[in-house]
């Protein structure tokens, strides 16, 4: 399936007329404030290689793009290529986010089987690509890499009211290349960091919905809750790790 996203992202902007008057937060957080922040991987103890996160127009108003690159350490190259994913969707008049386009790419090892595109067909309620063809889904599905800003702005509305420290774990319904889902995500406290980029003040966010699996990110307020640190642990194994670098 061939990722296609622009002519969508082109109809929608033709429906919406043009500008779109938006709802703004009472916080100056802004989630969607254009981006560029770099990584450094781990695997355990071992160093695997760089990643990039960056947020950008995609060339149609109220419209992003979202993209996450990973580039091995030389001596793991053989193994895998570069990987990169990308995710596309636009903000509604009412402020809500709708995905438009997900795809996934590496080369290297294995990588048949981990690379797919969706495409979100919304007059018919409907997410098409992955393994399983096509499948129904509610005006509050995403893609996983769009629920890292899904959960920034969770953040920004409860700095805005004030409601940080009460609130409620958060779910939010997925799409990947198995079907359709949902992740639990719950602030567990503020807590401070080291990274290569320094030393940060952050609010711990973790997922709390599956006992084999951990994940844990450390987000930044003040920042728009950029990432600073995260880490992913599935049973047993090493923890994955990714450490905020300094800006170019």
């Amino acid at each position: 399936m061939n990722y296609r996203p622009r002519p969508l992202l082109a109809l929608l902007a033709a429906a919406l007329g043009g500008a779109v008057t938006l709802p703004a937060l009472a916080s100056s957080c802004d989630a969607l404030e254009p981006f560029k922040l770099r990584y450094e991987v781990e695997r355990g103890d071992t160093r695997l290689g760089t990643g990039e996160v960056r947020l950008a127009s995609a060339g149609v108003e109220s419209c992003y793009r979202l993209q996450q690159t990973a580039t091995p350490h030389f001596l793991l190259r053989w193994l895998s290529g570069p990987a990169e994913q990308n995710s596309e969707f636009c903000r509604l008049p009412d402020g809500r986010l709708r995905a438009y386009g997900y795809s996934q790419h590496r080369t290297g090892v294995g990588a048949e089987k981990e690379n797919y595109a969706l495409e979100f067909d919304w007059s018919e309620q409907v997410v098409r690509g992955g393994r399983f063809g096509e499948t129904e889904i509610t005006p509050e599905h995403a893609d996983t890499l769009m629920l890292q800003i899904r959960v920034r702005r969770w953040l920004c509305e409860l700095e805005s009211q004030a409601r940080l420290d009460a609130a409620e774990p958060i779910e939010l319904p997925y799409v990947d290349h198995r079907g359709t889902g949902s992740y639990t995500f719950a602030i567990t406290g503020p807590e401070s960091v080291e990274t290569p980029a320094g030393r940060f003040d952050t609010l711990l966010v973790e997922r709390i919905d599956a006992d084999d699996r951990e994940a844990k990110f450390w987000l930044e307020p003040g920042r728009n809750y950029r990432l600073v640190k995260a880490e992913q642990r599935k049973d047993d194994d090493p923890v994955i790790r990714l450490s905020l670098l300094p800006e170019d």
